[in-house]
């Protein structure tokens, strides 16, 4: 029998943290926060084994990740009948009935299991779950009621009565959020290990007698004596160990009050314990682990008892303790060797963040230090990937080898990086191009406008790219500064499509349009994160700019980090003015099904304090009718001077978009089948961006409502546009493919590629060299 306990992701707010449960070749899931779909795929984690989730509270930091969850499941068992099991706090069903409602491949996929006090809430052969109620004692009743959905606007049900009831359903919540189960986790008792070498000294016979001891009866020797099974065989051992939420001290009161524990706890008297906890995991902040209440709590569990906390911030951004997502992290450092301008991430600026457990290690004793804590040795601030094996008893406690696991990997990478650098030089084909160098081809090229559309067109499977340093061929008529005007920088979030892979994250494409306005064109699960990554510690001027969020239809995998982007945006807020007073939310518009999505699921978790969405019908009414009085459309109207959304063929209320900014234009098509509409709108755009799901036509090609390879580069050419980006590409195409459609106008979008006006004119060069230098990955 195998179990240990496994973290993914890091206590910060890029992933904050979920527990993964592995009973031999079964893995159960303790809450699921963003990107841990992700996680599982990074660290090779068998995602079919897990059927089963346990949350602790019903709230965004415990449950972001779900709704990508339940799509990558509802896809990997279309044919099974399998059901997802959910087990959580009062009102988990309406939680997922929402995230399913928008999900439509997981509906009728799953059962949920809601549990309100101490309870039985799952067992079977080899172990069994108990839940403990903690609750929020000290939030005044009034003042929630209040605040519950107080900011939400009214949804328009008139299309649908299933939302109607399934909202009307949600006013008998009992606001979940004031409670956080513990579970209680207890291994199905082991049996003693037999000693051998005692027995044989003590002249048991091997065979008879060693049976009869091993089923617990007493044998008697030649010469009399009875031996009885506790003299050879060791003690059963009964493992349990603790998981515990505690989301912020008005919680703590009662945790040090509840009755539960106390078996396990020495008593003050005669210094003993009923029964022993191995270990307990924590998800934890400072104001809570510097409570001498606490720390007294914790002595009380003995000197043998195994602390594990999952550290989180409380009053600000924290940066992780190692990066989270290591296959596309180094993947970006590959890139950044091939051009260094549109891939500015790379392994030495970020190599701090890459820590090993001696860097834990060195912060458990700084922690120790600064919160005062008085427990004993026998804790750890966790991080991503660490194990903490419970069974077999010979290996328990952390992963050893973990530090070990973690270098070898930084070093294997280290020497690819180095390997491909060489491989680069010899050839002389990196693209790190100085800014001067830049702006000299610019102008060389401008000199010379003999370029036309038709020659575009002619050319644009048959163009071959010199890849030579500072050798870029530039087909474009637009100078520097005159492309500053349309925008600063546009930052990939996310290129993959359906859910997350290795390498890339679910649709999200930011736009810095000036210093102090941003935007978003969709929000995949993981959008916040990759902001984070990218930007650092600039995240919240960028956070507090962005002011204007458009989501192209209600598929998940283009909608489902709308919640945790909103939810930071409002943290980054308060942690710099101290409250919310003033707060100007971004405008966001949308299908309508995604006004209910976030209203729903903020009405159970209370994540959100202000977010009104408004439809993509209701924006073009507003745009119509130039709505000067109200702000947010005011402040759209300044920065373009028209946005055109172009209803297309893929889902119910699926948009493609065209944002025209000094006589110039962007245009992003969501996901759709070709659309004339758009090819009309959208013609002589600078630059298009374009979803590429499939290589050419297959027989399921109609039911998914997609775009080839073929028909993209088509578009391109009827809508003469100047740049072309490919996007929203499946993994199962084979990127040697893309690549012979690749030339300097036509580029493959990679996740976190930066471009600018400075070096737009190198995104066809790069992407063909990284395809064909990085064709293994």
């Amino acid at each position: 029998m195998q179990f240990f306990i496994q973290i993914l992701g890091n206590c910060n707010e890029i992933t904050t943290s979920s527990l993964l449960l592995c009973v031999n070749k079964n893995r159960y899931l303790f809450n699921c926060s963003e990107g841990t779909y992700r996680l599982m795929i990074d660290n090779e984690i068998k995602f079919s084994a897990i059927n089963r989730v346990f949350l602790t509270r019903v709230n965004g930091e415990c449950g972001f990740g779900l709704c990508n969850f339940f799509t990558s499941l509802a896809y990997k068992t279309k044919s099974s009948n399998k059901k997802f099991l959910v087990h959580g706090p009062q009102d988990t069903s309406h939680l997922i009935k929402i995230v399913s409602t928008v999900t439509p491949q997981f509906n009728s996929k799953y059962q949920t299991f809601e549990h309100y006090t101490t309870k039985d809430a799952f067992k079977d052969k080899a172990f069994s779950v108990d839940t403990i109620a903690i609750t929020n004692q000290e939030q005044n009743e009034e003042s929630v009621n209040q605040t519950v959905c107080s900011n939400f606007d009214a949804y328009d049900f008139e299309k649908t009565t299933e939302l109607q009831q399934l909202y009307n359903s949600l006013k008998s919540c009992s606001k979940p959020y004031q409670i956080s189960l513990a579970y209680l986790v207890r291994i199905k008792e082991l049996k003693g290990k037999f000693n051998i070498v005692k027995a044989k000294k003590l002249g048991v016979k091997k065979n008879e007698q060693f049976a009869q001891l091993s089923k617990g009866k007493p044998v008697t020797l030649l010469n009399g004596e009875i031996i009885k099974p506790e003299d050879i065989i060791s003690p059963n051992i009964n493992i349990s160990f603790l998981i515990i939420d505690l989301p912020n001290k008005s919680f703590l009161n009662s945790l040090l009050h509840s009755d539960e524990f106390n078996d396990y706890q020495i008593t003050e008297n005669n210094n003993t314990q009923k029964k022993q906890l191995y270990s307990i995991f924590y998800w934890i902040n400072d104001e809570i682990l510097s409570d001498e209440r606490f720390q007294k709590w914790v002595i009380k569990f003995g000197p043998q008892t195994q602390h594990v906390f999952l550290y989180k911030q409380q009053n600000n951004f924290s940066l992780p303790f190692n990066i989270p997502f290591h296959s596309s992290f180094f993947y970006l450092s590959k890139c950044n060797l091939i051009n260094s301008n549109l891939f500015p991430i790379n392994f030495q600026e970020n190599e701090l963040f890459l820590k090993d457990p001696q860097y834990i290690e060195n912060f458990n004793e700084k922690k120790k230090k600064q919160l005062k804590i008085t427990f004993n040795d026998k804790y750890h601030f966790g991080t991503n990937q660490m194990k903490f094996h419970l069974v077999p008893m010979k290996l328990f406690g952390f992963d050893l080898s973990l530090k070990k696991k973690i270098t070898e990997r930084i070093n294997k990478e280290k020497n690819n990086l180095k390997k491909l650098s060489l491989k680069l030089n010899q050839n002389n084909i990196m693209l790190n191009n100085k800014e001067d160098e830049d702006e000299r081809i610019i102008n060389n090229n401008n000199n010379n406008n003999n370029h036309s559309s038709n020659n575009t067109k002619n050319n644009t499977t048959n163009n071959t790219t010199n890849t030579k340093k500072n050798e870029i061929n530039i087909k474009n008529t637009f100078t520097k500064n005159e492309m500053e005007n349309l925008f600063i920088q546009i930052l990939f979030l996310g290129t993959g499509g359906g859910s997350q892979s290795k390498y890339r994250n679910t649709p999200g494409i930011f736009i810095r349009v000036t210093e102090d306005f941003n935007i978003l064109l969709d929000c995949g699960e993981g959008s916040f994160g990759q902001l984070m990554v990218f930007y650092k510690q600039k995240i919240s001027e960028i956070l507090l700019n962005l002011k204007f969020i458009w989501i192209s239809h209600i598929h998940g995998d283009h909608c489902h980090g709308l919640l945790k982007l909103l939810h930071m945006r409002e943290k980054v807020y308060k942690l710099k003015f101290g409250s919310l007073e003033n707060y100007q939310e971004p405008l966001i518009v949308g299908p309508s099904q995604l006004k209910f999505l976030i209203k729903g699921i903020n009405y159970i978790s209370q994540d959100l304090e202000f977010c009104k969405i408004y439809t993509h019908q209701q924006f073009d009414q507003y745009c119509n009718n130039n709505s000067q009085n109200l702000p947010k459309f005011k402040s759209l109207s300044d920065h373009f001077q028209k946005i055109i959304q172009i209803p297309v063929i893929h889902c119910v209320e699926a948009h493609a978009i065209v944002l025209i900014r000094n006589g110039m234009k962007i245009v992003y098509s969501g996901d759709c089948k070709p659309s004339q509409e758009l090819i009309k709108l959208g013609k002589c755009a600078e630059i298009l961006i374009h979803e590429t799901a499939f290589l050419s036509s297959d027989k399921n090609l109609k039911k998914k409502y997609h775009t080839t390879i073929f028909e993209t580069i088509e578009i391109f050419q009827q809508i003469e546009a100047h740049w072309l980006l490919l996007t929203h590409y499946s993994p199962k195409n084979k990127r040697n493919v893309i690549e012979s459609f690749l030339n300097s106008k036509i580029a493959f979008a990679f996740d976190l590629m930066s471009i600018t006006p400075k070096n737009i004119h190198q995104i066809g060069d790069t992407s063909k060299t990284i395809c064909e230098h990085l064709i293994e990955d």
